[in-house]
């Protein structure tokens, strides 16, 4: 019951931080799919920024497009795992019943770790059913497990801003 709480804690944040920056002039949010999707212009190199949001069990998925770089990050807002800013994690990611593969996260502060998003990876997300990562941090873990629905429309966002095949 806690980690729906949480979740939907989440949701209302992400739902009025996008109301509040449509408000202001900001860039609007859509739901897509799984994905709250948020897509702007940047102001300094004119490329397309594409940020999608997906709420998990643990706290959420974000996929990001940037300057035409790609980008992964698992989000812990409430600040339960306690990540080490500038720390480098092994980190475990499973795409529906893939074999599990290795990779590496950098935490870039208490509540974000960011991991490379590559175009093959991106693809894959575009079908998945759910992606799971278990982040160790020595003695203790932290696990995210993502429910995709419909992820297509969100996967294309960003495979367009950066220019993806």
């Amino acid at each position: 019951m806690a980690v729906r709480v949480a979740s939907l804690s989440l949701a209302f944040a992400a739902v009025s931080l996008a109301g509040i920056g449509a408000a202001l002039g900001q860039p609007k949010s859509e739901m897509l799919g799984s994905f709250i999707v948020q897509s702007e212009t940047d102001r300094f190199s004119n490329k397309p920024t594409v940020v999608a949001l997906a709420l998990a069990r643990g706290g959420a998925l974000g996929l990001k497009c940037a300057d035409g770089e790609l980008s992964m990050f698992l989000m812990d807002p409430k600040g339960d795992h306690d990540f080490e800013k500038g720390e480098v994690y092994e980190i475990k990611q499973r795409i529906d019943q893939s074999p599990v593969e290795d990779v590496k996260g950098l935490s870039l502060d208490g509540k974000m770790v960011q991991m490379l998003l590559t175009p093959d990876l991106l693809t894959q997300l575009s079908s998945a059913k759910e992606v799971a990562f278990r982040v160790d941090m020595g003695v203790k873990r932290a696990d995210f497990l993502i429910a995709l629905k419909q992820p297509q429309q969100a996967v294309n966002r960003l495979k367009k801003a950066c220019g993806v095949n």
